[in-house]
């Protein structure tokens, strides 16, 4: 999922607004992107979510062990 967000982040942060506007591509590039996203989602939200919960776990158990 993170690798998803950075691929995200790269692909499409990195185009101005001025560029989605002029450029009809971009903004063909930037819905398909957003479809994308919006089907990933909804299958890790129908997905079994017990491993990604454990993975929060213990990232704020290590973050709570560290500020302690």
């Amino acid at each position: 999922m993170e690798e998803q967000l950075n691929q995200v982040r790269d692909t499409y942060l990195g185009t101005t607004a001025v560029e989605y506007r002029d450029n009809a591509g971009a903004q063909a590039r930037m819905r398909q992107g957003i479809q994308k996203l919006a089907a990933t989602a909804r299958e890790l939200a129908a997905a079994d979510t017990r491993e990604i919960v454990e993975s929060f776990g213990k990232q704020g158990a290590r973050r709570f062990t560290l500020a302690a």
